[in-house]
């Protein structure tokens, strides 16, 4: 798969990262917000790949953080779910920031997230909806 310009969607808000705030994320990474109504502000901008074959790793442009999910933190509040972990390359990835993708239309991947295993079970994370820019 070649790499894909995308903008991320929950809801009606497009996802956004602020590369000023590494440190007040889950994890000391970066937070992500859902707060854009458009796809037009750069820290909404994604790239969807798939360097391994199989999984989609999702990389914020401006920090070049991979985009990942935990369901077991924060899982009243979906967005907190959600994070940019720093410094990943793309054979480094994790089950957490290991994006599933899947076609619902005529297009290319229309939704996507992150599955993963832990001692107390199975875990999904909230859907994304893939936006192509």
């Amino acid at each position: 798969m070649q790499p894909t310009p995308i903008a991320l969607r929950l809801g009606t808000f497009f996802a956004r990262i602020d590369p000023a705030e590494l440190g007040h994320g889950p994890f000391g990474w970066y937070p992500v917000h859902f707060d854009q109504r458009d796809a037009s502000n750069p820290q909404s901008r994604f790239t969807l790949s798939q360097p391994d074959g199989e999984h989609f790793l999702i990389r914020h442009d401006q920090s070049q953080a991979a985009l990942g999910a935990d369901a077991t933190e924060h899982s009243g509040d979906i967005h907190g779910q959600f994070y940019g972990k720093p410094n990943v390359g793309d054979g480094e990835y994790g089950g957490f920031e290991a994006w599933h993708g899947w076609t619902l239309g005529s297009s290319g991947i229309d939704i996507v997230l992150v599955q993963y295993d832990r001692e107390d079970g199975r875990y999904t994370s909230a859907d994304l909806t893939v936006v192509e820019l």
